[in-house]
């Protein structure tokens, strides 16, 4: 745990978490084997899930295992999904993907 109030009060049972930035993990409380950074990254959404990625201020997700969530605000809604940036808000959304020289 790195960070201001990173794993939250620490009642945290899980094993082999990660939590990196200010208030990030702050409600985990299981879980095994998550990788979570970023701040405020799964504040409120995640108390019990596994095997997850989450990367990006405000990025989380909700009770969900081996998801992978990158950019801000970027929440998957259940377990094995690959979400980049944004939320139904507008808020991070990504607006063209690039590789290489071609646009998807």
């Amino acid at each position: 745990l790195v960070g201001e109030e990173a794993g939250g009060n620490g009642v945290m049972t899980g094993n082999r978490n990660s939590c990196f930035g200010s208030s990030a993990c702050f409600a985990l409380v299981g879980g095994t084997e998550n990788l979570i950074a970023g701040y405020n990254a799964s504040w409120s959404t995640l108390n019990s899930g596994s095997y997850n990625v989450i990367l990006g201020s405000g990025a989380g997700t909700f009770n969900s295992s081996s998801s992978i969530a990158i950019g801000a605000y970027a929440v998957p809604t259940a377990s094995n999904q690959l979400i980049l940036g944004g939320d139904s808000s507008g808020n991070g959304n990504i607006t063209a993907v690039y590789i290489g020289q071609g646009e998807w």
